[in-house]
């Protein structure tokens, strides 16, 4: 954008428009971006939804999922739309870690892998500029290591109990983060359902304060374009 704004202050001859310069500029960020994935709930589509070597990963980014939601509209509910979620991951087993110095170090960590682990994920907040809406979201990294490789930001969109909207939840989406990841992405797609198991086993034989995604989860109240909604890479049989 640079280039094309000295090219109106300093060249005698503009050689495109700037509607045609932008056209250019969006259709080489398509031909390299890594593409968007709505998450969706595989659960009854995908039988072997447990024999997936992704399931463990995910559906423990559906646990950490459930349990931010508390600090954020549940048993624990904010008082000021100024509050945000401490960076939190949880490795395997029953412990969550917050990160009071912010995300930048846990992320390094879980590039890293120190300690070893299978998988992990590390959830925290920020901010998810849709297509068609801007808004606040979790923003969860996660990650599977060994032989079966993944490296995932897996984003929930959603609006604060502040917003003239409401609290609401809307549709997942995710992205690949490596290479390695690009190419088990239409398996991981498919072994998504454990991620919203992860989140219904949390809150299953909880009080009704606690089902925070029961309660508020709505994929269909802020639909996705339909290039998106499209985007659904195929098994290889």
């Amino acid at each position: 954008m640079t280039q094309h704004i000295c090219q109106f202050l300093f060249e005698p001859v503009i050689p495109e428009s700037s509607k045609q310069y932008v056209v250019n500029a969006l259709e080489t960020i398509k031909a390299t971006r890594n593409p968007i994935y709505l998450a969706e709930d595989t659960q009854k589509a995908n039988s072997n939804l447990q024999q997936s070597p992704f399931y463990e990963a995910l559906y423990q980014a559906g646990q950490l999922t459930h349990f931010l939601l508390l600090h954020i509209h549940g048993v624990i509910p904010r008082t000021s739309s100024e509050e945000s979620l401490i960076p939190t991951s949880y490795p395997p087993g029953n412990s969550f870690f917050s990160h009071m110095d912010g995300p930048n170090g846990p992320l390094r960590q879980l590039d890293i892998n120190a300690e070893q682990y299978p998988y992990n994920v590390l959830g925290y907040e920020m901010y998810a500029c849709l297509p068609h809406v801007r808004t606040d979201a979790i923003s969860l990294h996660v990650r599977n290591y060994g032989e079966q490789h993944m490296n995932i930001h897996l984003v929930i969109p959603f609006f604060q109990v502040f917003d003239y909207r409401g609290f609401c939840i809307l549709q997942p989406y995710f992205l690949s983060s490596d290479a390695i990841t690009s190419k088990n992405l239409a398996e991981i797609y498919h072994a998504m359902g454990a991620f919203f198991k992860g989140i219904q086993d949390s809150e299953r034989n909880r009080p009704a304060a606690s089902q925070t995604w029961a309660r508020y989860y709505k994929p269909d109240k802020l639909p996705y374009p339909k290039a998106m909604q499209q985007n659904i890479p195929q098994l290889l049989s």
